[in-house]
């Protein structure tokens, strides 16, 4: 699913509904453990989630059951870092712009610790 049907449906009900549905059946196929996670943390989100949470909990299902979706989920991540920073400079925050770059090299280091490779 590419980022902007996700978005979409994130941000509509009848809409997450229906992915639900569908991801049920794909999380059936892969894994148990995976559905019985789905089920138990999608009520409260989609009782509870603004629009923020929901995309989130979207995003994260999707990058679990699309391989080419989560070989990019480190990119967007650094590339979300950088957009950041590219605002925060031009609203001068010294201190946001410190965490964040903190951030951006620990999110790398933890990847390295983890074995990611970036090459694949």
């Amino acid at each position: 699913m590419n980022l902007n049907k996700m978005y979409l449906v994130a941000v509509d009900n009848k809409k997450l509904l229906n992915w639900k549905n569908e991801m049920c059946k794909k999380l059936k196929r892969k894994s148990k453990v995976m559905l019985d996670d789905f089920e138990k943390t999608f009520p409260e989100m989609f009782e509870n989630g603004n629009h923020y949470s929901k995309t989130s909990f979207v995003a994260f299902w999707e990058m679990q059951t699309d391989d080419s979706l989560a070989r990019m989920a480190t990119a967007i991540t650094q590339a979300t870092f950088v957009t950041m920073l590219q605002r925060l400079f031009e609203l001068n925050k010294l201190e946001e712009i410190a965490i964040l770059n903190s951030m951006q090299i620990n999110f790398m280091r933890i990847l390295a610790g983890m074995g990611t490779n970036e090459e694949e």
